[in-house]
């Protein structure tokens, strides 16, 4: 309740959902200007490759375990859980749209190049042949 008090000022230009899965979701994330995710603590943090394949420049936080990775993408940027830090990154990204664009082009690229099935059963196979090739 207090989050929605606080975020009433703010307008349409936030809302609160709850859960959405399937094309809903895929059309809410290709919509979004930002997907912002400054966790404590996320293993995977599956949702930051779901946005990226949307599409969607992704922020989160160094305690996020996959966040080299969304950096590496070229579509996201990782920062310190720090609420100056983040509004400061977000203010970043918004402000300069062609740098904003290219981040979206770039982390949709890398996902469907690194995480599409194809490339990860390539990589599973081969590393089950080396581990077979290293087999006495």
């Amino acid at each position: 309740a207090e989050i929605r008090t606080r975020a009433a000022p703010l307008g349409d230009r936030v809302r609160f959902l709850g859960f959405v899965t399937g094309l809903e979701k895929i059309s809410l994330l290709q919509a979004a200007d930002l997907f912002v995710l400054p966790s404590h603590q996320e293993n995977f943090g599956y949702a930051l490759f779901e946005a990226l394949a949307a599409g969607t420049v992704v922020i989160t936080s160094r305690d996020v375990d996959t966040w080299p990775e969304v950096v590496e993408s070229g579509g996201g940027i990782a920062i310190t859980r720090d609420a100056t830090c983040l509004a400061d990154t977000i203010e970043s990204v918004l402000s300069d749209p062609s740098r904003r664009a290219e981040m979206e082009v770039a982390g949709r690229a890398w996902v469907l190049k690194n995480l599409h099935p194809n490339a990860v059963v390539a990589r599973y196979e081969a590393l089950y042949h080396s581990v077979m090739s290293e087999r006495p």
